[in-house]
Formats: structure tokens, sequence, C-alpha cells
């Protein structure tokens, strides 16, 4: 029988203000989405306290093109 719990982390996307200061840029966030991953969580969160996020660090598929950016042909 497959167990039906669910394992999705919350990863930090702002620098460290308890402890040292890090800042979690985009190496940081990737290193947390590739051990995520490599655990076999179903998936993750971004958790920034300011609601304040970027694309930084993020995998992004080729094949999906940007709404900001308009196409040449």
């Amino acid at each position: 029988m497959v167990s039906p719990l669910r394992f999705r982390p919350w990863l930090q996307a702002f620098r460290d203000y308890a402890f040292d200061r890090r800042s979690f840029d985009e190496k940081e966030i990737t290193d947390q989405i590739k051990a995520a991953e490599k655990f076999g969580s179903h998936g993750w969160m971004l958790w920034n306290p300011r609601n304040s996020y970027s694309s930084n660090g993020l995998k992004r598929d080729e094949r999906q093109r940007s709404p900001f950016k308009k196409e040449t042909k």
C-alpha cells in the first residue's frame, strides 16, 4: 500500500535575519530545490515573510515563453 502522506517543504527565499544574516539568493534557492527533489518531496513552496519573490534560482522550461518579452520573427 502506498502511503497517502506527502512532503512539500517551505524553502527560504529571504535574508536570514535571526542567525548569521546570510543571503538566500539564486545559488541557495537552487540548492534547496535540488535537495528537496533529491529527497523525493512532492513539490516545494518558497517562503518570504515580505511576499517579495524573484525568479532567481528557479528552473525555467526552455519551451516556455516569457510573458514580458516580445517575440521577434
